[in-house]
């Protein structure tokens, strides 16, 4: 037995024997040494906006086993968020035309909105997505200080189709439609792949991400004629002129 671990022991000082223990780096000191970080999946130098260690520290992902000699070793990807913002989508026709000739009054009752689905880079698996979702949600990703609402049908079909029951009510006997605006979340970010080759984890390299996230705020608007078209993208509720 003491045979055993003499050995180990000179195996370790020759670096021949990683740290079997290594685990991914507490997110509350997440900056680590850089040997000239590149962008992931490119010989060239990343050139995004964000810093090592910047923003929130989201998890990790995607743990990879590349071999470099002697031995295999062990890299995770780490997702942080740094940035948040609301913004909404262009006004969308998201009802047939509604003919209130020959009435008094006329309305529509069930208000439904057009389905939006969520978009992300590609490098962002759906898992992720949600829970980059959730920390937003929370109200910990800087650029909402407050929390956001997401609908359940994100995890099942990273898609969102509201529905409401306020009533739209015309009285002037002409053809109307609904149309809706939908609130988004786009988060901002950065995948760091970390890895250790037997001297403690290194940065390896970077590349940034966006995602963007229909939440469950859905502005309604009855104002519009059956003639009424957005094809300029207004998100002000207006007609294109």
């Amino acid at each position: 037995m003491r045979t055993s671990f003499i050995v180990y022991a000179a195996l370790a000082a020759l670096g021949l024997v990683d740290n079997v223990l290594a685990m991914p780096t507490s997110p509350s000191n997440p900056v680590l040494v850089k040997r000239g970080v590149k962008e992931c999946d490119s010989d060239s130098d990343y050139t995004g906006p964000y810093q090592d260690g910047q923003g929130v520290y989201i998890e990790s992902d995607k743990i990879s086993h590349p071999y470099k000699f002697p031995k295999v070793r062990k890299c995770w990807h780490d997702y942080f968020a740094v940035e948040a913002s609301v913004w909404k989508k262009p006004w969308i026709k998201s009802s047939g035309n509604i003919y209130c000739t020959g009435t008094q009054l006329c309305s529509a009752t069930q208000l439904n909105g057009t389905q939006v689905c969520q978009t992300r880079s590609q490098t962002v698996s759906a898992s992720m997505g949600l829970k980059i979702d959730a920390a937003v949600s929370k109200g910990i990703v800087p650029g909402l200080s407050f929390g956001v609402e997401f609908s359940s049908s994100i995890e099942d079909s990273a898609c969102y189709s509201a529905s409401s029951t306020t009533t739209c009510t015309w009285n002037d006997k002409a053809c109307h439609t609904v149309w809706t605006q939908q609130q988004m979340v786009l988060t901002k970010g950065y995948e760091r792949k970390r890895c250790n080759w037997g001297n403690g984890d290194v940065t390896e390299c970077m590349r940034s991400w966006e995602q963007n996230t229909p939440t469950t705020y859905t502005d309604y608007g009855c104002g519009s004629k059956c003639e009424d078209t957005n094809y300029c993208g207004n998100t002000n509720g207006q007609p294109c002129q």
